[in-house]
């Protein structure tokens, strides 16, 4: 699949506006999907879970603090 969406070099205003319409549907369509899915408040929540390492706050901020350690 090629990501070139305009097929030719020279650059048309209205196939450019085709394509950012299209792109714009498509990103809107994956919008209304992935609102169909429940989230899991308590990783949100900050204290809803215990952790060994004795870190207070959420399970997002400790996961997001421990992908930047290895990382770092």
């Amino acid at each position: 699949m090629s990501l070139n969406l305009l097929e030719s070099v020279d650059i048309d205003l209205e196939k450019l506006r085709g394509v950012l319409i299209r792109l714009e549907d498509t990103i809107i369509f994956c919008l209304a999907e992935r609102a169909q899915f429940k989230t899991n408040d308590d990783i949100y929540s900050p204290n809803k879970m215990e952790f060994k390492d004795g870190f207070s706050g959420s399970f997002l901020d400790w996961f997001l603090k421990e992908v930047e350690t290895v990382h770092g």
